[in-house]
Parts: structure tokens; sequence; C-alpha cells
């Protein structure tokens, strides 16, 4: 994925992110340090279409508190918006 190659052991600001990424289904952020986020507001907002999110382990120190506080946040919200299965 384009997003293995990103660096983002020095960001401290991921606010907006992802923000209307509407058509979004898949993401994998799994290779982000996220240890320096400050800030990561609204990062997944919009997201509607989002079914699966794979991140580090959360037991691993390079993630933030701010940073899974947002996508533990989002992820009902994005979740409620799926449609239920007829079964």
């Amino acid at each position: 994925s384009i997003l293995s190659n990103f660096n983002t052991q020095k960001v401290t600001n991921m606010v907006f992110m992802f923000c209307d990424c509407e058509s979004l289904i898949d993401l994998d952020i799994s290779n982000f340090n996220t240890l320096n986020v400050a800030d990561a507001g609204d990062i997944l907002e919009g997201c509607y279409s989002l079914k699966n999110i794979r991140i580090k382990d959360t037991t691993q120190t390079s993630q933030s508190s701010e940073f899974m506080l947002r996508i533990s946040y989002y992820w009902p919200i994005i979740n409620s918006h799926q449609p239920k299965s007829n079964e």
C-alpha cells in the first residue's frame, strides 16, 4: 500500500488526515509510528465506507494515547453506518 512508505515517526498532528475519504473501505496504518502525535482530531471523520482498520498492536509503545483515542472514538461511528446484513 502507498501508506506503507510513510515515515510518521516525527508527526505530531494528524488532524483530518483521512477526513471525508468516503470511498475508503480498507485502511492499513499498521506501520504508523504515532508516539509523537499530540492531536488526531477528526482523523476519520466522514469515512462512512470504512470496514477495516489495521493498526499496530496497541501494546507496543509506538502508538500515542491521542491517536488510539481518536481511532477508538471513530470506529463505532463508522461501524454504525455499515449496512446491516439481512440474515
